[in-house]
């Protein structure tokens, strides 16, 4: 038992052993090491990574706190109960607690401009948090390492049907 899988259990399952899938991963990492060039990140490139991630946790405690003061609690507590949420579910919960605090209408409206602004770059920062970089076709440019390229599971899937 490894990890707490039963591995003759695992084995008549689907014939796969937890080694055998750890192996057919890193023979899939070395594969598509090609397509990954660990040099391609710059310093400004991670500057501006860095500074991306900054904005959107600024952007993030001043929606804890801005609920904290319409709820009259600390926002320690808010941050505990928002913790699990990522932007976008913090962005609509503090805008749907906002008619409930009868904040009037021209002034929700500069709040949700405000966060309108973030909110339309929540897929850049989701690339910067969890993608892996590559050179773009595009000249001087970089790209996540996962556009145009098939993940196994659904290159399987297609083998099997087509």
């Amino acid at each position: 038992m490894e990890c707490g899988v039963d591995e003759a259990a695992l084995r008549a399952s689907d014939g796969y052993t937890s080694a055998d899938i750890v192996e057919k991963h890193q023979k899939l990492e070395a594969s598509s090491m090609g397509n990954v060039q660990n040099d391609v990140l710059t310093e400004r490139h991670l500057a501006a990574f860095g500074a991306i991630l900054q904005c959107f946790a600024s952007y993030e405690l001043t929606i804890e706190r801005a609920i904290a003061g319409l709820l009259h609690t600390d926002a320690s507590n808010i941050a505990i109960l928002m913790r699990q949420l990522d932007f976008t579910a913090k962005r609509l919960a503090f805008l749907d607690l906002l008619p409930e605090r009868s904040i009037p209408g021209d002034r929700w409206e500069r709040i949700f401009a405000h966060l309108s602004v973030p909110s339309s770059h929540v897929g850049l920062r989701n690339h910067i948090a969890h993608s892996t970089w590559k050179a773009s076709p595009e000249p001087k440019s970089i790209q996540p390492d996962w556009i145009l390229r098939w993940v196994l599971g659904i290159v399987t899937c297609l083998t099997k049907i087509g």
